[in-house]
């Protein structure tokens, strides 16, 4: 393990330039903020009665294998695995009822933030912008590393010539 480690932090340290985001990344701080102000200026007035739906309009998504609000791994979420099957039907249908929309609309209305930022990725790159290959290098890694520890899959780049190599 200690060994794993420290081949990790090699690897990081021989090729920082290549791990490095530009800060006017549409996933940086400065992009997502920008968004969450316009997002906030949409909503109108929040209040403790419609908070949570402003944080699940942008921070919840739909998983694609299970067709269901993401609530668990995605790997446990199925029928006869663990309660979480009938957890996330029942959330989905909630939310369903909730936002008056079936599952295509809800799925719309939902995971504003990372569908923005992304938006502004494709823009960048179908631009010719210098800077979008990196971003899309760096946001195909975590999302990766991200949805190899929930649930073991690895997935294609969602930006063509973006591989990691």
């Amino acid at each position: 393990m200690a060994k794993k480690k420290a081949e990790r932090k090699a690897r990081a340290e021989a090729k920082p330039e290549a791990r490095a985001v530009p800060k006017a990344s549409p996933f940086g701080e400065a992009s997502r903020v920008e968004l969450l102000e316009s997002h906030l200026r949409q909503f109108g007035d929040i209040n403790a009665a419609n908070a949570w739906r402003f944080v699940y309009e942008e921070l919840l998504w739909f998983d694609k294998s299970t067709g269901l609000v993401h609530l668990y791994e995605s790997d446990k979420v199925r029928p006869g695995r663990s309660s979480w099957y009938a957890r996330s039907i029942a959330l989905t249908d909630r939310l369903c009822d909730l936002f008056g929309a079936d599952r295509t609309g809800l799925k719309n209305r939902i995971d504003r933030l990372f569908l923005a930022c992304l938006e502004g990725l494709v823009k960048s790159h179908q631009a010719g912008d210098g800077r979008s290959q990196a971003i899309a290098a760096e946001w195909s890694r975590k999302r990766r590393k991200r949805l190899n520890r929930s649930s073991g899959r690895k997935i294609s780049s969602p930006m063509p010539n973006c591989s990691r190599k």
